[in-house]
């Protein structure tokens, strides 16, 4: 397994970047951060042949970015996505818990 691992330092230089970024294009309500509950994974984890997890970025409407949905799936060894499993029910996971409404707002990465 590789280490993705990055200093806090690095994260929020890279988090200010994204700050800075959505107010130079007029970005009101940036999304921070998306919290995925570890058992809404397990299901994605759990499929036969996963490698990986894919996340895709989705608006149900022309809203502002504080509707945003986060859509995972898993992504096998050749880097198809998984999207449905054995029984074809759907294996598209639809996170829609975006910061600032679920924010920790005692977090150093909170910027």
């Amino acid at each position: 397994m590789s280490d993705n691992s990055v200093s806090l330092t690095t994260a929020q230089a890279q988090i200010t970047k994204w700050k800075d970024y959505c107010e130079d294009k007029g970005l009101s309500n940036r999304v921070k951060a998306i919290n995925i509950p570890l058992d809404s994974l397990t299901p994605l984890l759990d499929i036969e042949g996963v490698a990986s997890i894919r996340a895709y970025i989705g608006l149900p409407n022309n809203t502002t970015m504080a509707g945003l949905h986060l859509f995972i799936v898993g992504v096998d060894s050749e880097g198809n996505d998984i999207i449905t499993g054995e029984d074809e029910k759907s294996m598209i996971m639809d996170f829609n818990a975006p910061c600032p409404a679920t924010c920790d707002v005692n977090s150093p990465l909170n910027i």
